[in-house]
């Protein structure tokens, strides 16, 4: 994302800082990497249309780092904000915005506050805090709507998992409906109740992880990694881990926590191999989420992931 003087990326374990003009170089250096862990609290001043927004990464040291950026690059600044908040875990989605926020119209100050002109959408991180009343949707710290009784029911277990809980959210509005003068809805990209949380971490190192996407099942061949895993869901019976991809013996075989669980069938197996060969090439691990349904006697394990073809369409 482009800063003021900066381009800022962050990979989930470090804010990289890299200055693009002599200013900033004389503040940050070329660049500079700010691990998470180093990070006590990241706070965010809003950009206005003529005055830049700051955010300010204090450290556990008690240093500061204050990271200017322009109004059009308020939501990408917002949403790193909310992921480097302290114990922010952000849940897995499906790749679509499926699940309905209700009580909208309640919060159209709110919503007015995070649009622009005309009709428009904005997709951003919203994040879900449980509360006496249900679970309040909040984007940029604004209360926008509130999680319906029933998802409140589903993702309840995976809620209480985490300190603070953040998704992939669409924003879309409106001023031009006749009659109706201002509209606004907000929707969720959300996962199965069972799978927004992976109940592993990848491996060290540096690695990719695909996005969500299609259903593609999975040979099993060693039951006892998938089973202690499983062993440890918020859902009994169901959950996800993330799944190395490794082209090898003429397959993709696929690992979980550096176990080898099984491999893509023959024919997926040859879609994805180009794919993983040129991550690995990149010196990169190609992680996948794998779902998991069953028992320690008897588990099915599903890959979901995009079309390779849709991932890297040159290599197709």
């Amino acid at each position: 994302m482009d800063g003021i003087g900066v381009e800022v990326d962050f990979d989930g374990a470090s804010v990289v800082v890299t200055a693009t003009n002599a200013v900033a170089e004389a503040l940050f250096g070329p660049r500079l990497v700010i691990p998470r862990a180093e990070i006590a609290a990241a706070a965010l001043t809003p950009a206005r249309p003529l005055r830049s927004g700051v955010l300010e990464l204090t450290m556990r040291d008690g240093g500061r780092h204050r990271l200017r950026f322009p109004h059009e690059q308020r939501p990408a600044f917002a949403e790193l904000a909310a992921r480097l908040r302290p114990g922010a875990v952000v849940l897995h989605g499906r790749g679509s915005f499926d699940q309905a926020v209700t009580g909208e119209s309640h919060c159209f100050t709110a919503l007015r506050a995070l649009t622009g002109s005309g009709t428009g959408e904005r997709v951003t991180v919203a994040e879900l805090r449980p509360d006496d009343d249900g679970v309040r949707v909040l984007m940029d710290d604004h209360v926008v709507g509130h999680l319906p009784p029933d998802a409140v029911d589903a993702y309840g277990p995976a809620l209480r998992q985490v300190a603070v809980a953040l998704c992939r959210a669409r924003l879309w509005w409106s001023y031009e409906q006749r009659g109706l003068g201002f509209i606004a809805a907000v929707s969720l990209d959300l996962a199965d109740p069972a799978e927004v949380l992976p109940l592993n971490e990848p491996d060290p190192g540096p690695h990719v992880e695909l996005p969500p996407g299609r259903t593609y099942p999975l040979r099993t061949e060693y039951l006892e990694t998938l089973a202690a895993a499983l062993a440890k869901a918020y859902c009994p019976g169901r959950g996800l881990v993330y799944g190395s991809l490794h082209a090898e013996d003429g397959t993709v075989a696929v690992r979980v926590d550096g176990r080898r669980v099984g491999a893509l069938p023959t024919t997926t197996a040859a879609a994805f191999a180009p794919l993983v060969r040129r991550f690995a090439a990149a010196g990169l691990t190609c992680y996948a989420d794998v779902a998991l349904t069953g028992t320690a006697h008897a588990i099915e394990a599903r890959l979901r992931a995009a079309a390779p073809e849709d991932i890297l369409p040159g290599l197709y």
